[in-house]
């Protein structure tokens, strides 16, 4: 038998994601519905995921996040190989 599932109170932050409630799921894992900070979409998350920190933003903000703590010489570098001038 497993450990009985940690209920994550609504409004807690992980990363980009706030929590904002307790999903119904058939297995007995506990799945929250979360929303992002940045663009405000919202997902359905496992809980495990959130504690562990496997999950921290939704992947489009994630991108966006990832692209702006580039350099910007190595940013022109991404841009122009993504659109096929290089």
């Amino acid at each position: 038998m497993g450990r009985p599932a940690k209920d994550i109170a609504a409004g807690t932050r992980f990363g980009m994601w706030v929590v904002l409630e307790r999903v119904p799921h058939p297995t007995r894992r506990s799945f929250f519905r979360v929303r992002c900070d940045r663009c405000g979409g919202e997902a359905v998350v496992e809980g495990s995921n959130l504690r562990c920190k496997r999950t921290r933003g939704c992947r489009s903000c994630r991108v966006g996040t990832s692209l702006l703590r580039r350099s910007p010489e190595n940013l022109e570098n991404h841009m122009s190989i993504w659109e096929g001038e290089a």
